[in-house]
């Protein structure tokens, strides 16, 4: 703890000396055409970003023939123009450092050689999925058929995502995935990460970007990759707003509702994000377990379904406020509020029938649970952005506060009943399952730009994690009619983690070559201690454990422009998983009456070196070769006590992965393009299981297809699909899963109102199965969910048209915590 205050004093040492010289760190970009006529509407002009081809800011050419971009941050622009009837203009490169203001040449455009389009309009319109080296975009809203989804639902059909019944999350086949919020961890794994981000509606998300080799400035979590969502915000002078109402109905109905507020003016900028949902869940899970002994013959066999139903107990609702202050020319404070909460209640039943061929005896086992969970978070976050001088050095700090406070109750009421259903034994337990987490983090990072075209990053993190679990267990005494405590389930899990890290990156540019180099060091120290609670004897100590380590996580990248149309680039890293603290927590968690999860605090952390080959073609072909090897990887492990499954979290071996994708994406015509991303990956397992030596290959091909369509008169479209195929794992195999969506969408009130209708799982074929294979068993399983659903949405913006140029309010780092 004394070497975060430390962190801590040192931030706000850095902050008190610069106050009185604060500054943004932009520039203003300026310039004109000399055409004596041009069309009565207005030109589009975009600012590109040469650094990875972005589109950075959308302004107008107005009637005195100029435009203006005010407060770009610094760096490599070019301006573009492909306006209906004229040609195309590129402007040559320019820099944004040492002037703060550059004016562009005045130029003219020349008519294009097309007459016959006077009817079509042509509407800039992000791709659905951009790909640049070692990171991918999902563009949200792009796809109307994300309409009335969660961010779950997103990523479910995200390429090179996977998602299994445990709710953990793979890329490219992986498990150790970083996932983040506006660019900072989530903090949470698991069976929590999955309920927070089911409750998280999709209408939220601007965008998710998908990290195959973050740089060293992000945390070095994440063996497999890292998923950075980042939320909607508005960029427009004065006040604007957005308003979204989304219907959906599959089984059961949905409803959510968002609210984007901005206010900006030159000194304040004011932020309000919120949004509610209301609706029912179900899951169905059919699937028998098959028994054998040592010759092969069948001895028993477990055969049933578990349903259950989930529904809101008061609308889900998410909230982001802040504000933005410019002190000066050189300086941005700000503050960040948000809260999220969720409140569901879930009826569950399972039914199995126990054949025994030994005994020649049959029973079923009807079970009924009862479950209410409350999950709830707080976060604040106060943020600082400062140029130093008028060579490119700024400093930003971030001091950040996360509070997450999930609590779960349990009621079973288990019955066993014979061959001739007479009832033979029932038992009915109750728990509540109340922790806490707590996150500090201060974090501070330097850029500047050197001579000779070099650019330096350097950075400081600390964070400091507590979380305290406790699982009491209580059984019904039928007898006395009263609950008793159940001392053999019931235990107190604390565990503390403190992680400091310091980085340096280097960049040089050499013509069309580009070199970046980093190295990131992590000191990271956690203590885990699991406690009897509900015991007849004094509470005591059931087991303890400790950690501290010192990992360098070195990265490269390097770029080359062979010419206009063809890019290379190469990318290392290496990454670390640590266990999180649901695989360190030892302790039972059932399932269902036959299965249950616990954790292993012996689990040590895995290392991943990752290295990347990335060649594009002009902007609509992409091709992707990755290579990794992770060294002590962790997996679920399924052991079988009798005809109970418990799963439990192992060191397994080594794993090497190959993958090649491809991502192609080029208009067809003015009114269609499609966007394919194919990816075929191989994994190679190497390892033991309970001193068993394994040897696991398996090999996956993935596609995603979307079409978007733009037809005249505000009318567009989306026909899209997944497919990922069928792929082995350390004890059984996933079956192929699909889905096909479409959804049309129309603009009225001058653009200021957006329509929406969509329909997701046309064939109800998104459908997890999947056999898992254990010494003398197999069971089959199938995920049954709400997923095929029609959605109707409407949203309105208020304020500013959507185009009007839009204003940069801040820096990099302000706006990324947004």
């Amino acid at each position: 703890m004394k070497k975060i205050k430390n962190i801590m004093h040192l931030v706000f040492w850095c902050m008190f000396c610069y106050a009185s010289d604060l500054k943004a760190q932009t520039g203003i970009i300026v310039g004109s055409i000399t055409n004596e006529n041009k069309p009565n509407s207005n030109i589009p002009v975009t600012l590109l970003n040469i650094a990875d081809s972005s589109l950075t800011r959308f302004g107008l050419i107005d009637s005195t023939n100029t435009f203006q971009f005010n407060r770009v941050p610094l760096g490599k622009y070019r301006i573009a123009i492909t306006a209906l009837g004229w040609k195309p203009f590129y402007s040559n490169i320019f820099t944004i450092g040492d002037s703060l203001k550059y004016t562009i040449p005045p130029f003219a455009l020349s008519p294009s050689d097309y007459t016959n389009l006077a009817a079509v309009t042509v509407t800039g319109r992000k791709a659905f999925i951009e790909q640049k080296p070692g990171q991918m975009t999902i563009n949200v809203d792009a796809a109307p058929t994300n309409a009335g989804t969660s961010v779950m639902e997103v990523l479910v059909k995200s390429p090179g995502i996977s998602v299994d019944q445990n709710g953990t999350i793979s890329l490219n086949g992986k498990r150790g995935v970083l996932v983040m919020l506006d660019g900072k961890p989530t903090y949470l794994n698991g069976q929590e990460l999955e309920t927070y981000l089911k409750g998280l509606p999709s209408l939220t998300i601007d965008k998710i970007e998908i990290m195959t080799s973050p740089p060293a400035k992000y945390d070095a979590s994440g063996g497999a990759g890292a998923i950075n969502i980042i939320t909607k915000k508005i960029t427009k002078e004065g006040f604007n707003s957005m308003v979204t109402l989304n219907y959906s109905q599959g089984v059961y109905a949905k409803s959510s509702a968002g609210l984007n507020l901005n206010y900006y003016t030159g000194k304040f900028n004011f932020f309000l994000n919120g949004s509610s949902e209301y609706g029912i869940d179900f899951l169905r899970i059919p699937g028998p377990q098959y028994f054998y002994d040592q010759n092969g013959k069948i001895t028993s066999i477990l055969d049933g379904t578990t349903a259950s139903k989930a529904k809101n107990t008061s609308p889900a609702f998410n909230v982001k406020t802040g504000m933005d202050y410019y002190l000066s020319p050189k300086t941005t404070i700000g503050f960040v509020l948000s809260a999220n909460k969720n409140n569901t209640e879930k009826f569950g039943n399972s039914t199995i029938t126990v054949q025994d061929f030994t005994s020649n005896q049959n029973s079923t086992i009807r079970q009924k649970n009862y479950s209410t969970r409350e999950f709830t978070s707080v976060a604040a976050n106060l943020n600082l952005a400062h140029k130093l001088n008028d060579k490119g050095g700024l400093l930003t700090v971030d001091l950040d506060y996360l509070k997450y406070t999930p609590e779960q109750t349990l009621l079973f009421n288990t019955q066993t009943f014979n061959a001739s259903q007479t009832l033979e034994n029932r038992l009915e337990q109750k728990g509540s399952l109340p922790f806490r987490v707590d996150i500090y983090s201060a974090k501070m990072d330097y850029s500047q730009s050197l001579r000779n075209d070099f650019t330096l990053n350097l950075g400081l993190k600390s964070s400091y994690v507590t979380n305290d679990n406790v699982a009491s267990y209580f059984i019904l005494d039928s007898i006395n009619n009263k609950w008793v405590p159940n001392p053999l389930m019931s235990r107190r899990f604390l565990y503390k983690e403190n992680i400091n890290a310091a980085y340096a990156m280097l960049k040089k540019t050499y013509g069309k070559l580009e070199i970046q180099g980093g190295l990131r060091a992590e000191y990271t120290d956690y203590r885990g201690n699991l406690s009897k609670i509900n015991d007849v004897v004094t509470t005591k100590q059931d087991s303890s454990f400790a950690s501290s380590y010192l990992s360098l996580f070195p990265s490269f990248s390097i770029a080359y422009s062979i010419n206009k149309k063809n890019t290379l680039s190469l990318n290392y890293g290496r990454k670390v998983d640590r266990p999180n603290y649901y695989d360190l927590n030892p302790f039972l968690y059932y399932i269902t009456p036959y299965t249950s999860l616990t954790g292993n605090a012996d689990l040590k952390p895995q290392y991943t070196n990752n290295i990347e080959l990335y060649y594009s073609y002009q902007s609509w072909l992409s091709t992707t070769v990755s290579y990794s090897n992770t060294k002590n990887a962790f997996e679920n492990i399924s052991y079988l006590t009798g005809q109970n499954t418990v799963i439990k979290p192992g060191n397994i071996g080594d794993v090497q992965s190959l993958a090649l994708s491809v991502n192609y994406r080029k208009s067809i015509t003015n009114w269609w393009t499609p966007n394919l991303f194919i990816q075929t990956t191989y994994n190679n397992l190497n390892g033991s299981v309970r001193d068993e030596k394994i040897h696991v290959t398996s090999t996956q091909f993935s596609s995603n297809l979307s079409n978007l369509f733009q037809f005249p008169g505000g009318w567009s479209g989306e026909l899209s699909g997944y497919y990922k195929g069928r792929v082995k794992y350390l004890q059984g195999v996933y079956s192929p899963i699909w889905s096909v969506g479409a959804a049309v969408s129309k603009k009225l009130l001058k653009d200021r109102l957006t329509a929406k209708v969509g329909v997701t799982d046309i064939f109800y074929s998104q459908i997890t199965s999947g056999i898992d294979y254990l010494p003398k068993s197999v069971s089959y399983y199938s995920f049954y969910a709400d997923s095929r659903r029609l959605t109707l949405s409407v949203s309105y913006r208020f304020g500013k048209k959507t185009d009007t140029p839009d204003k940069v309010k801040s820096v990099s780092e302000a706006d990324r915590v947004k």
